[in-house]
């Protein structure tokens, strides 16, 4: 938590990103009588990814204030996702922004990435890999860079704990199960940590990566970085169980939501629906669900077949 004279509530910059707020929450719709979907291609910047660039960069900001901030660049590590979303706010916010990301980025993420005008930097082969690289910029430029570190900042799962949580009972509020991706373990922390704590029966479900295995926004542990996040939530026993996939199980469930419901997802989205479909089919399915779609399908559309 941030002592009082660490925050800065009367920076323009934090002002002006507040103003984002109403743009952060997703919007939930009813596929079955037992199943609901969060559309995060609604979110700021087209994924709930956006609430974590939000977040994360809000907590910079209040630790470090916005003095620290004039002439820097900011700097973060992402697979897709965060990136755009990051690249967006510098945009917003009229400052400069460099993202890491790695081999495997799209062409039309770098492409959405640009237009923001940020740069793009290519890490390596996996998020870690671009993730260290930031960290080494960051190390060796600090007068350059401000490294907002998704993947370590605590404001990445609060966000979730404040919106996303929230916003699933809001709409849902008699669910049983939700059914996300693990990714950063932000967004897993953050709504994990909520029902802990205010609705201790409902049940949260994560999908994670078989080894050999790479799904963007899912997190393997034989290739990523399990953040602190990550390790909370485990530890905490706030997760109901983990699920694990292969990228042909989340290639199937995003083709199927688009044929069956009309609905066009990213990949993690798609075995995040695989995983609930596999526990509905095997009669292990209890109550509402809802199924958490990290992103939309602009970014892969390249694999839409």
């Amino acid at each position: 938590m941030l002592r009082e004279d660490q925050k800065f509530a009367s920076s323009n910059l934090l002002k002006k990103l507040q103003r984002l707020q109403p743009l952060l929450t997703a919007r939930v719709v009813q596929l079955e009588t037992d199943l609901f979907v969060m559309l995060g291609a609604e979110c700021f910047s087209g994924s709930l990814k956006g609430l974590s660039a939000y977040s994360s960069l809000q907590h910079t900001l209040q630790e470090l204030g916005e003095q620290n901030f004039k002439g820097k660049t900011l700097l973060d590590a992402s697979s897709g996702n965060f990136a755009r979303a990051l690249s967006h706010l510098g945009e917003y916010l009229n400052l400069d922004c460099e993202v890491v990301v790695s081999t495997k980025a799209t062409q039309a993420t770098l492409d959405l990435i640009k237009a923001h005008g940020a740069k793009v930097t290519i890490g390596g082969d996996t998020t870690l890999e671009c993730y260290e690289k930031a960290k080494m910029l960051a190390k060796q430029q600090p007068e350059k860079y401000i490294l907002t570190a998704q993947l370590d900042n605590w404001g990445n799962p609060q966000g979730h704990y404040d919106f996303t949580a929230p916003q699933i009972f809001k709409e849902v509020p008699d669910v049983q199960e939700i059914y996300m991706a693990m990714g950063s373990g932000g967004g897993v922390s953050g709504v994990t940590r909520y029902c802990a704590e205010h609705v201790p029966g409902t049940k949260v479900f994560v999908t994670i990566a078989k080894p050999g295995n790479k799904i963007v926004g899912t997190f393997s542990d034989d290739l990523d970085y399990e953040t602190p996040f990550i390790h909370e939530a485990r530890v905490s026993g706030w997760i109901a169980g983990e699920l694990p996939l292969t990228t042909e199980d989340a290639k199937k469930g995003m083709i199927e939501m688009r044929k069956k419901y009309g609905l066009l997802t990213g990949f993690s989205a798609g075995g995040v629906y695989t995983a609930f479909k596999r526990r509905k089919e095997a009669g292990e399915t209890n109550g509402p669900a809802i199924i958490l779609a990290w992103d939309g399908h602009d970014r892969w559309i390249e694999k839409l077949n």
